[in-house]
C-alpha cells in the first residue's frame, strides 16, 4: 500500500512535486524497508528505482506486461535477465543482460570491464570465470564454474568446494549471490560479495515466475528448521508492515502540518504587506509635515544620534587601523611560513641525500671492517706459522749443537788412545791427521753456515712481509678512522635534521594557532559589519519614531524613550564588541611575542646542542685512537717473537 501511494500520487504544482519528493526521501531514510519490501509482481517490482524523477522518466523506465508484472524497458528482443542491486551487496549499477548466448559472470580484468549489459563486476571476491548464465528450452539456467568463493541461489550454494555440479533452473524473484564477504586481515577491510535480485523475462516479454508444482515441491522439501525460519520471517514481515503503516500515518500527519505551516506563512506574509503599506503611508505623512513642528526632545535625540554616530565612526576607524596592522602581521607570518616551508623542503632533500651517503659510508665501513678482520686473521695465521718455523729452527739448531758436541767428544776420545798407541809416529803423520780433522770440521761448518744463511734469508723475507702487513694495517686503520669521522659527521647531520624537523612541526603548530586567531578576528569584523547594518536599521526606526511623534505627543514621547534606550543599548554593545576586539588583538600580540621568544630560545638550544655534538665528536675521536692500542701491541708482540733469531744468528747486515 505504501509503494502504491508513492508511485500513483501525481502532484499538480511544482512546489507540491518538490515537497512530495523531499517527503519520499525522508520516508526512505526513516523506513528503509520500503526499498526492500514488495513481491515479484505489481507496483512493488519497482524496487531499486529512483522515485524522485518526473512521471515521463518513470513511465519510460517501466513497461507494463499483460499479466500484471512489470519489466524494465530495454531494446533487446530476446530473453533478458535484470540484475537489481540489493542494499547488503557490493555496490554496482543495475544490469540488463541479454541471454541470447551464454553469459559469463566474473571479475573485471584488463580486457573485460563492467558495463550496463554484461555480468562483469568490479569485485575482488569474484573469480575471473565465476559462473555461467544462459537461456535454454524456455528455462533460465545458472551453473557455478568451480569458483573459489561459490555461487548461491536463495542462500543455497550450488557447489561444495571446487566440484563440478549440473546447472540449476532459476526464476524471477530469486536472489543470486556471487561469492562471500572476505575480511582482509592486513588492512582490516571487508570486501563485500555481489547480491542481486533477478528479474527474468522470456523472449515474448512474460516474466519467468516459478510454477505452482515447483513451489509445492520446494515447500515439501523444506525441513522443520527451515519452516520455523520461514514462519519467523513471515512474522517479522507482518511486524514490519505494521511499522510501515504507522510511519505512513506519521508522514500523512507531517504533510498536514507542512500544509498548515504554509498557510500560516502565507497569512503572515499578507500581514507583513499590510504593515509595510501602513509604514509607507506614515512616511508620506512625515514628508508632508514641516520641519517647524519638531520638538526640542526630537532635536536632543537627533543630537544624541549624531554623537553616537561620531563615536561609532571613530571606533570603526580605530578597528580598521588595527585590522590593517593585523593583516600586515598576517602577511609577514605567511611570508615567514613560506620561507620556513622552503627551508624544510631543502632540509628534507639534504636529509635524504645524507641518509643515502650515510648508508654508503656504513657499507664501506662494513667492507673495511671485514677486510681488517681478514687481514688480522692472516696476521694471526702467519704469526702462528712463524712461531712454528721458529720452533722448528730452534729444534734443528739444538740438534746441530748436540751433534757438534758429540762429534767433538768422539774426536777427542779417538785422538787420546791413538796418541797412546802410536806415540813414536813422526810429527808429519800427526799433521796429516790434524789436517783431516780440520777439513772435516771445515766441511761441517760450511754446511752449517749455508743452512744459517738460508734461515737468515727466510727471516728477511718474513720481515719484509711483516712490514708490508704493517703498512696495510696502518692504511686500514687510517681508512677506518676517516670512515668513522665521516659517519660521525653524517650522524650529527641526521640528528640536526631531525631536530630541525621537530622545530618545524612546532612552528607549523604555532602558525596554525595564529591563523585560527586571525579567523576569529575576521569573524568579529563580520559581526561588527552586521552591527553597522543594525545601526542603520536603528536610524531608520528612529526616523519612523520621529514621524510618529509629530502625529501624536504621547506616541512621540514613548518612541523617543524607546529609541534612546535602544541607542544606549546599541552603544553599550558596540563598546563591548570593541573591547573584546582589543582584548583579542592584545592576546594575538602576546602570542606573537611568545613565538619570537620561543624562536630565540630554540636558537640557543640549537647552539648548545652543536657544542654537545662537538664534545661527543672529540670523545669518539679519543675512543678511535684508543682502539689503535691493541693493534700496536700485536705489532710489538710480533717484533718480540722475531728477536730470538737476531740474538742466535746475529744481524742480517753484512
Amino acid at each position: 500500500m505504501t509503494t502504491l501511494f508513492v508511485l500513483d500520487f501525481r502532484p499538480s504544482s511544482v512546489s507540491q512535486r518538490t515537497l512530495i519528493a523531499s517527503l519520499a526521501e525522508c520516508g526512505e531514510q526513516v523506513c528503509p524497508e520500503i526499498r526492500e519490501g514488495g513481491t515479484a509482481s505489481g507496483p512493488m517490482a519497482r524496487d531499486g528505482l529512483n522515485m524522485s524523477g518526473s512521471d515521463s522518466e518513470s513511465e519510460a523506465l517501466l513497461v507494463s506486461i499483460p499479466d500484471g508484472s512489470v519489466r524494465l524497458s530495454s531494446t533487446f528482443s530476446g530473453p533478458t535477465a535484470h540484475l537489481l542491486w540489493r542494499p547488503n551487496s557490493h555496490k554496482f549499477d543495475d544490469r540488463i543482460v541479454p541471454l541470447t548466448e551464454p553469459v559469463k559472470v566474473g571479475r573485471s580484468v584488463a580486457k573485460l570491464k563492467p558495463a550496463a549489459h554484461n555480468a562483469i563486476f568490479d569485485c575482488k571476491v569474484l573469480s575471473r570465470n565465476h559462473a555461467m548464465l544462459w537461456y535454454q528450452d524456455g528455462k533460465f539456467l545458472i551453473q557455478d564454474t568451480q569458483s573459489s568463493n561459490g555461487t548461491f541461489v536463495n542462500n543455497d550454494r550450488l557447489s561444495k568446494g571446487t566440484e563440478e555440479v549440473p546447472p540449476r533452473e532459476i526464476f524471477s524473484g530469486d536472489v543470486l549471490q556471487f561469492g562471500v564477504d572476505v575480511i582482509e586481515n592486513s588492512k582490516k577491510v571487508t570486501h563485500g560479495c555481489v547480491i542481486a535480485l533477478a528479474r527474468l523475462f522470456h523472449p515474448d516479454g512474460v516474466e519467468a515466475k516459478p510454477a505452482a508444482s515447483a513451489v509445492g515441491y520446494a515447500f515439501s522439501s523444506l525441513t522443520c528448521s527451515q519452516c520455523q525460519c520461514l514462519a519467523q520471517s513471515v512474522m517479522e514481515a507482518n511486524v514490519r508492515e505494521v511499522i510501515l503503516r504507522e510511519k505512513i500515518g506519521t508522514l500523512h500527519f507531517i504533510l498536514g502540518e507542512v500544509t498548515r505551516a504554509a498557510e500560516e506563512s502565507w497569512d503572515s506574509m499578507l500581514n507583513e504587506e499590510r504593515l509595510l503599506s501602513k509604514i509607507a503611508s506614515l512616511e508620506a505623512k512625515l514628508a508632508s509635515v514641516s520641519e517647524s513642528n519638531q520638538t526640542a526632545e526630537i532635536n536632543k535625540v537627533l543630537q544624541a544620534k549624531e554623537t553616537y554616530e561620531g563615536l561609532a565612526k571613530e571606533s570603526l576607524s580605530t578597528i580598521l587601523q588595527e585590522k590593517l596592522v593585523t593583516l600586515r602581521k598576517c602577511d609577514e607570518l605567511q611570508y615567514l611560513q613560506k620561507i620556513t616551508n622552503e627551508q624544510v623542503g631543502h632540509l628534507q632533500k639534504s636529509n635524504e641525500a645524507l641518509k643515502g651517503q650515510l648508508s654508503e659510508l656504513a657499507e664501506k665501513c662494513d667492507t673495511m671492517k671485514q677486510e681488517t678482520e681478514s687481514i688480522l686473521e692472516g696476521h694471526v695465521r702467519e704469526k702462528k706459522e712463524l712461531e712454528a718455523i721458529i720452533a722448528q729452527e730452534r729444534d734443528e739448531v739444538t740438534k746441530l749443537t748436540d751433534n757438534i758436541g758429540a762429534l767433538q767428544s768422539e774426536l777427542t776420545a779417538y785422538k787420546q788412545p791413538e796418541a797412546k798407541v802410536e806415540s813414536p809416529v813422526s810429527e808429519k803423520g800427526l799433521t796429516i791427521e790434524d789436517a783431516a780433522s780440520e777439513a772435516e770440521d771445515k766441511i761441517s761448518l760450511d754446511s752449517f753456515q749455508g743452512e744459517t744463511k738460508n734461515i737468515k734469508d727466510q727471516i728477511l723475507r718474513l720481515e719484509e712481509h711483516l712490514q708490508q702487513l704493517k703498512a696495510k694495517l696502518s692504511q686500514a686503520e687510517a681508512d677506518k678512522a676517516e670512515l668513522q669521522t665521516e659517519l660521525l659527521i653524517e650522524t650529527n647531520r641526521a640528528d640536526l635534521a631531525s631536530k630541525m624537523q621537530v622545530q618545524l612541526d612546532v612552528f607549523k603548530h604555532d602558525n596554525a594557532q595564529l591563523e585560527s586567531k586571525l579567523e576569529r578576528c575576521r569573524e568579529q569584523l563580520k559581526q561588527l559589519a552586521e552591527f553597522m547594518q543594525e545601526n542603520a536599521e536603528l536610524k531608520r526606526q528612529l526616523r519612523l519614531g520621529s514621524a510618529v511623534h509629530d502625529l501624536s505627543a504621547q506616541s512621540t514621547e514613548q518612541q523617543t524613550t524607546a529609541a534612546a534606550v535602544g541607542a544606549s543599548a546599541a552603544s553599550a554593545e558596540a563598546t563591548q564588541e570593541i573591547r573584546n576586539l582589543q582584548i583579542e588583538l592584545s592576546t594575538l600580540k602576546q602570542s606573537y611575542a611568545r613565538c619570537i621568544e620561543e624562536k630565540v630560545e630554540m636558537r640557543k638550544e640549537f647552539d648548545e646542542m652543536a657544542k654537545e655534538y662537538g664534545g661527543v665528536a672529540r670523545q669518539l675521536n679519543t675512543v678511535c685512537r684508543s682502539a689503535m692500542v691493541p693493534l700496536v701491541v700485536v705489532c710489538v708482540a710480533m717484533v718480540v717473537v722475531a728477536q730470538p733469531f737476531y740474538r742466535i744468528f746475529g744481524s742480517s747486515n753484512p
